[in-house]
């Protein structure tokens, strides 16, 4: 952020001391001065940036210590949060959209037995690291650590306090020492005198909010109507709706991640980029947990398959003409119902196996078909699949080529596990002729293999904002430089607003994006879709 960037200190190793004369060094000075004394009564505005995120959300704070009392607004007053810690209570006053031209301003509470919020940190041991100037003013540099996150502030003197200009938060993971949270504030205005009634509410507008409920089921039957944006409040609702249990420190560490995850949401919602992410089953999982959704491995080589894509770029010019403007296979009743590959990398498998069931039910002309992933994962190790650790996209193609895919009724359920094949004991097989990689990176090829042959599987860059969306038409410039590591297929294509995009079929269940699939966009080859698509001939 420009803004941010702008605020540079100059940190030196001596200070003249103003009142006499003297050089004195950081150290002495860290000797005769014990960290920030922030004001007990301020008005600050400001912005965080999330470094991590790449979003800024712009603040307004108000915090009387005397009165026990705190506001603060963000995105220009659209939400406004007044902490009571006199009557422990936390209201939040936030826009409602009902429908797509009447907005209200909703309100909630919650409990809340803690001080008023106040941005300034603290109750920590501040050590002063260095000395500069920022517009003429004298400022100190302080640093500062606690049990979570290392800090840094540069302050400015004004009358007896210390106020803020910027104020740092780094939190390092033990053991790597990475950074896994980090944001900066960056604060434009200061003043000492806070008025009482910017931090009151009227009282026809605390009833409005249910305030004056006198019983737990009262406010808890009030509550179901109004969404919070407190990301504690958040959190519980959360675990409440996905059924989330967790053992011990498991719990600090899940809420830390739903926190950045709950700012990622926030940030990318308000930068209205055509598609919206949500707080979805996946907002509390590790790093290392989302990478078992991805177990798509890019092909050592550029495999043209078994049979060759039958149309030149320029026949392709003239035949896409002929297409309709928008198609979707689901209207077909060519696709089965849409399945869950859970914790275990088998994306490879269920796109494979889901474009040779609706190639066959295309042909069949309807008849139901439920094949057997599992088989895949346990079977298709001599072709160079690694199971739930991922699989080629070209090599699950000649694998079934040669051996088929069993149905799931006899070969047994899903497991998502590596499990023992037993392949040779089915009594029924379904194999495919072989396989055709479509014209790479040519968006009138795909559209035509899909009218023309059906599904087709795709590999593509699955970010971390993907495994977030909820719906919309998903364009994420994040996936400019990556490598490919997801497979899924594309099963039609539209037009929304005039954008276009891909119907996408994925494996993480029907509770993710729209009811399991995502719209992707068609406009420079986003997410590497157009790299590596197959489909199977039959």
């Amino acid at each position: 952020m420009l803004l941010l960037n702008c605020v540079l200190l100059v940190v030196v190793l001596f200070r003249k001391c103003a009142n006499t004369g003297l050089i004195l060094s950081i150290k002495d000075l860290s000797k005769t001065l014990e960290g920030p004394k922030w004001p007990n009564e301020y008005y600050l505005k400001g912005e965080i940036e999330d470094i991590f995120n790449a979003g800024s959300e712009p603040f307004e704070i108000w915090y009387k210590e005397n009165l026990n009392r705190s506001r603060v607004d963000v995105y220009d007053g659209s939400v406004k949060k007044f902490y009571w810690a006199d009557r422990e209570k936390l209201i939040t006053f936030y826009p409602k959209t009902e429908d797509l031209e009447t907005i209200e301003i909703a309100c909630d509470y919650e409990p809340r037995n803690k001080l008023p919020y106040n941005i300034l940190p603290a109750d920590l041991n501040w050590t002063l690291t260095g000395s500069g100037t920022y517009n003429g003013l004298d400022t100190l540099v302080w640093e500062a650590k606690d049990k979570k996150y290392h800090y840094t502030t540069v302050t400015r003197k004004e009358d007896d306090f210390d106020v803020p200009i910027r104020l740092d938060k780094t939190k390092y993971e033990v053991g790597t020492g990475m950074s896994t949270d980090h944001s900066n504030i960056i604060f434009f205005d200061y003043n000492s005198t806070v008025e009482e009634a910017t931090l009151d509410v009227e009282s026809e507008k605390l009833e409005e909010c249910g305030f004056y409920y006198s019983t737990i089921e009262e406010k808890l039957q009030h509550l179901k109507s109004y969404i919070s944006h407190d990301v504690e409040v958040a959190f519980t609702r959360y675990k409440s709706h996905h059924k989330k249990t967790y053992n011990g420190n498991e719990h600090e560490m899940r809420e830390e991640i739903f926190q950045n995850n709950w700012r990622r949401v926030q940030s990318q919602n308000n930068k209205n980029m055509g598609y919206k992410l949500e707080l979805n089953k996946f907002a509390d999982w590790t790093d290392e947990e989302l990478a078992s959704l991805r177990g798509a491995l890019p092909s050592k080589v550029n495999d043209p398959g078994t049979h060759p894509f039958p149309h030149t770029l320029e026949e392709l010019d003239r035949l896409v003409e002929e297409l309709p403007g928008e198609y979707d296979l689901r209207l077909e009743g060519d696709l089965p119902p849409i399945k869950n590959q859970l914790a275990c990398g088998s994306c490879w498998a269920f796109a494979t196996t889901l474009t040779v069931e609706a190639a066959i039910i295309k042909k069949l002309g309807g008849v139901q078909l439920d094949l057997s992933e599992q088989s895949l994962v346990d079977c298709a190790w001599s072709y160079g699949a690694l199971g739930c650790n991922g699989g080629f996209v070209d090599v699950a193609f000649k694998y079934v080529t040669d051996h088929g895919i069993p149905t799931e009724t006899e070969y047994g359920r899903y497991l998502h596990e590596d499990g023992f094949c037993h392949i040779n004991n089915m009594t029924v097989t379904h194999h495919i002729r072989g396989f055709t990689q479509v014209t790479p990176h040519s968006v009138n090829a795909l559209k035509y293999a899909v009218y023309t042959y059906g599904s087709v599987e795709v590999s593509i860059h699955a970010s971390a904002d993907m495994t977030l969306y909820s719906s919309g038409v998903f364009y994420d410039m994040a996936c400019e430089g990556e490598l490919l590591n997801h497979a899924v297929a594309v099963v039609g294509y539209g037009s929304r607003d005039g954008e276009p995009y891909w119907i996408v079929r994925n494996s993480w269940g029907e509770t993710w994006g729209e009811d399991g699939y995502i719209l992707m966009s068609a406009k420079d080859n986003n997410c590497l879709l157009l790299d590596n698509p197959y489909y199977p001939v039959v």
